[in-house]
């Protein structure tokens, strides 16, 4: 799970991706030597291909991560900020933080009311109740560090991939690195095994969590015949809330195929299939339109075959998102065995 570590450990958030991306392409090069760049572009996507057939197969997963946005210096030094990408204001209260500016990676902590003179201490609040601390004691300094305006914090990067004994993972930006890693096993246990009629794709996506914007570009250029997006799906079954306590995906469900819109059917059923006469452990589960690259597969690559695969994830979001490594192997499993029987 080296590379794993590796992706979690690299600051990524949307935008700002060259650190994971650079891993991504360094791990793909050295795969196989007839692995190619297919292709890259000004919004940092990166696309490798394993075969040269005429119909053509994308696997792919996003690589960055949510961040809030440093809005306003105040006097004293500390940093407002606000939403910037699906950041949890419950998980940033009292958490460590990075601010990244053009050149540096600057810690922080958030900075709260004390609880004794809280009269709201029963309310998480929104960011204006929030500041990052730096260290600094007034604007200038703040300044001399390159902090701006438009500088984006994240969690502090952390990964454990030994957590208990069920195999647990928990980090930060599992969603979806933990998609990259999917996609780049699969690239692994398939160089060299590619059918004479497929050039299959593998590629890391960029500013999903900002409206889908990196896979719309990929879509357009690669314009694949199938895409198989990765990502994960809630497993927070026992603390969902109401809207969500029909949920059935738990950690430990194996590859979960999804079906709803931008969804084939045809490719749910052969992944099925696939899954049944390998043992590979799955589960099928329902969802809502939009929400992945999925959507920006159908919408923007001619007439693509869309299906999603996705693997269970608890506190989506957060600073401790929590996978488990079987789920993540066998969604890997599942994606090679549909290449190396020319499945799809």
């Amino acid at each position: 799970m080296k590379l794993l570590e590796n992706l979690c450990l690299a600051v990524s958030p949307s935008n700002y991706e060259e650190s994971a991306i650079k891993i991504w392409d360094e791990y793909c090069k050295n795969v196989d030597l007839l692995a190619y760049h297919a292709y890259s572009d000004h919004l940092g996507n990166s696309v490798w291909s394993l075969g040269d057939g005429p119909k053509k197969i994308l696997f792919s997963a996003h690589i960055d991560t949510v961040y809030a946005t440093v809005t306003k210096i105040t006097d004293k030094g500390t940093l407002m900020f606000s939403q910037g990408a699906g950041i949890c204001l419950k998980s940033l209260v009292s958490g460590n933080v990075l601010v990244c500016t053009d050149s540096a990676l600057i810690p922080g902590v958030i900075q709260k009311i004390a609880l004794h003179i809280d009269d709201d201490r029963k309310k998480v609040g929104d960011f204006l109740d929030y500041r990052v601390n730096i260290g600094c004691s007034k604007k200038s300094e703040v300044e001399n560090l390159g902090i701006y305006p438009g500088c984006q914090i994240i969690y502090r990067p952390e990964i454990h991939t030994k957590f208990g004994p069920s195999n647990f993972i928990y980090g930060t930006g599992l969603d979806d690195k933990a998609g990259i890693w999917i996609v780049a096993e699969s690239m692994k246990n398939l160089a060299g095994k590619i059918p004479a009629e497929y050039t299959v794709y593998f590629g890391a996506c960029t500013q999903e969590e900002t409206g889908l914007n990196g896979a719309k570009r990929v879509a357009k250029n690669i314009n694949p015949d199938i895409s198989i997006d990765i990502d994960c799906t809630f497993a927070d079954t026992e603390l969902a809330g109401k809207e969500f306590k029909d949920l059935d995906t738990n950690l430990g469900d194996g590859a979960l195929i999804a079906y709803g819109p931008e969804k084939s059917r045809r490719l749910c059923g052969i992944m099925k299939d696939i899954a049944t006469r390998y043992q590979i452990p799955y589960k099928t589960y329902a969802t809502r339109a939009g929400g992945t690259n999925t959507k920006s597969f159908q919408d923007f690559a001619g007439d693509c075959e869309c299906g999603l695969l996705s693997y269970g994830l608890l506190s989506m979001h957060s600073s401790n998102e929590i996978v488990k490594e079987s789920d993540l192997r066998n969604c890997s499993d599942l994606l090679v065995k549909l290449i190396e029987n020319s499945a799809v």
